[in-house]
């Protein structure tokens, strides 16, 4: 059984978290995991048959004015897309018209996905990273100085 590429994008989120240190974090993995292959209606031997199936071909590239072929040739290419970059080729062909705007990015895009070499293009479109939120750091109070009486709470 093939597994789809939206249930895919899902476990490439979620795979690397089984390299984490601590094993309830591993276990919870392997939970959502199995959770998402079953919703799929996919096992663990369905994830390694889909993980080690050749590469599919790189398509050829799209005629003008195909956008939804445009934007998986780019996203398909051995191209290092940004955030920004991979989240305008995944909504761009949801949209019924394009801006002059979004055709000179989308061109620009399919201009560096040509020149990328398709020796080195993925076998499917790899997830836009997630932005991570940065971290609050840790503040503790900080002693009173010598002779002072520190404040009453």
């Amino acid at each position: 059984m093939t597994i789809a590429s939206a249930t895919l994008s899902k476990l490439a989120i979620v795979i690397p978290m089984l390299g984490s240190d601590q094993p309830g974090e591993v276990q919870a993995t392997v939970a959502a995991i199995t959770r998402i292959l079953r919703a799929a209606g996919a096992d663990w031997h369905d994830l390694s048959a889909a993980l080690t199936a050749p590469a599919a071909p790189v398509p050829p590239p799209p005629a003008d004015g195909d956008v939804a072929a445009a934007c998986l040739f780019c996203l398909r290419s051995a191209v290092e897309w940004t955030f920004a970059e991979a989240a305008f080729l995944s909504s761009l062909p949801r949209f019924r018209r394009c801006s002059g705007r979004q055709k000179a990015w989308l061109k620009a895009l399919l201009a560096r996905a040509q020149a990328a070499s398709p020796e080195e293009a993925p076998s499917r479109p790899q997830p836009p990273p997630r932005p991570r939120k940065p971290r609050k750091p840790r503040s503790r109070p900080k002693p009173p100085p010598p002779g002072c009486d520190p404040p009453p709470f």
